[in-house]
């Protein structure tokens, strides 16, 4: 499929389109965009938040979806963090979320622009997300953004970096420490 020539998608037609796909695609505003490789130390710090995550959260109330469970971000937008939770409420049989609480995106080259800017900014627009986390990959940083007593957002992210601190989720009652996070990263 050629990409530049291809006509918009409606989310339905999207879902239809990209289950026969071999690779992965996001659709942003009906256009579809495909998702890049990752490397070795992307998914090792994915993975580390997930596992440290999946210990503590509250499993009656909240659930942990990996990178392969579409988030609706708009009336023809969908995007695929690398970690969201959303509230286990939902039934089993459900094929997107546009209810996550917690986004958790780890950082590629190439995507670093869209993760900072309007991938942020869609998620942000969610009424039901209280944090969003971006994981650097081949360094321990993060940036965090949690919504704030007043339902607003901060301008500003907080920033952590080096292997000490933790990451506190207040939504979900649960941290990530650095070092944790970053054990396998040289």
């Amino acid at each position: 499929m050629n990409m530049h020539a291809q006509a918009k998608m409606s989310f339905e037609e999207f879902g239809r389109w990209a289950e026969g796909q071999q690779r992965r695609f996001e659709l942003v505003r009906g256009e579809v965009r495909m998702l890049p490789y990752v490397k070795l130390d992307h998914m090792r710090v994915a993975g580390n938040a997930f596992l440290s995550l999946g210990s503590q959260i509250d499993k009656s109330r909240f659930l942990m979806l990996n990178g392969d469970f579409a988030i609706r971000t708009g009336e023809n937008s969908v995007r695929f963090a690398d970690i969201a939770i959303m509230p286990a409420s939902r039934p089993g049989d459900a094929g997107s979320t546009d209810e996550p609480v917690i986004v958790i995106e780890v950082l590629s080259q190439s995507t670093m622009h869209v993760d900072f800017g309007e991938k942020r900014l869609e998620y942000q627009a969610l009424p039901s997300l209280q944090a969003y986390l971006i994981l650097a990959q081949d360094e321990p940083s993060a940036w965090l953004w949690q919504r704030g007593d007043d339902g607003n957002w901060p301008a500003d992210p907080q920033q952590l970096e080096g292997r000490d601190g933790e990451i506190r989720l207040a939504a979900v009652s649960a941290s990530l420490p650095m070092a944790e996070l970053y054990a396998d990263i040289a």
